[in-house]
């Protein structure tokens, strides 16, 4: 047999005892705006360091863990772009090695990267477009070379000494890289460019005029100068920014990779260029009737 469900009445004998907790609270905020802006602000620097320190602490806790779950998700996302790529570039590197080598060409020598931390702003104070690398000559940094993260280039090193390199950032107003389409359809120049809402962007400069760039291309550097390998994600076409009738066009470009989000990168080391055999001629010696010529290149 079930028991009958007892009724237990919202309406508590309380109303009087929240009335005089109401006055009171009333009164002590009226106190507190009444004793100046000096003690007020003493009074909840006090409050906070006793009564609020532990929610404060508990809410810097979590929003810490906030912060690190976002960048752990971002760098996961990273990983697993990354391993599918290098899974693509293992295969094509496979196919291109055993084409040379049914041509007949020697080993193609595409370089290596050396990771770097990146500080930003420095070597002089505000100039927020150069940076501090923590790499320099004696790990075969040789500058001008190419600095990139897992989404682009990040910029160039300009100098380098033993120990630390010097650079710019891609939104330095010198910054320039040859880029193309993925297709290869479309080359041109990417600079930097500062937008309406005050961030910086790309812009495309040099497309021919007859040459349609199609919206969201992803351009990746062509490799011409030497100075970054070819391949490497730059940006996305958004829209076009200019017409200059009868020859060229240009395109607005969303950066793959934004300056304040690197803390580590990559630095390009370029391939040594095989150097040419000129000892064939040095081991036959002088040539009878003739002296060595002495002297030191201008």
């Amino acid at each position: 047999m079930s028991r009958p469900l007892r009724y237990i009445p919202t309406d508590r004998p309380s109303r009087g005892r929240d009335f005089v907790i109401f006055i009171v609270l009333v009164f002590l905020a009226l106190g507190f705006v009444a004793i100046g802006q000096h003690r007020q602000a003493y009074v909840a620097q006090q409050v906070r360091r006793s009564v609020l320190y532990p929610f404060l602490r508990l809410h810097g806790v979590f929003e810490q863990h906030a912060v690190t779950m976002d960048r752990t998700r971002r760098l996961e996302a990273e990983r697993d772009s990354l391993a599918a790529e290098l899974s693509s570039a293992r295969q094509t590197a496979m196919e291109v090695s055993q084409l040379r080598r049914v041509l007949g060409l020697g080993a193609l020598d595409a370089g290596g990267y050396v990771l770097a931390d990146i500080v930003p702003g420095q070597p002089r104070v505000g100039a927020s477009h150069t940076f501090v690398l923590s790499r320099g000559r004696a790990d075969r940094v040789d500058p001008p070379v190419g600095v990139l993260a897992g989404q682009g280039i990040v910029g160039v090193v300009r100098s380098a000494a033993r120990s630390f390199a010097i650079g710019d950032f891609w939104t330095h107003p010198e910054f320039r890289v040859s880029v193309r389409t993925q297709s290869g359809s479309a080359v041109g120049i990417v600079r930097p460019r500062q937008a309406e809402d005050g961030r910086w962007i790309m812009e495309l400069e040099g497309t021919p005029f007859q040459e349609d760039v199609r919206l969201g291309s992803l351009l990746v550097t062509s490799g011409l100068s030497g100075i970054y390998p070819a391949g490497i994600p730059v940006g996305t076409v958004q829209a076009v920014s200019e017409v200059y009738a009868g020859w060229a066009k240009s395109y607005l470009v969303e950066p793959a990779a934004q300056p304040e989000e690197a803390s580590v990168v990559l630095v390009w080391l370029r391939p040594v260029a095989p150097r040419e055999d000129s000892t064939a001629a040095a081991d036959e010696g002088p040539t009878a009737g003739t002296q060595p010529m002495s002297g030191s290149d201008g």
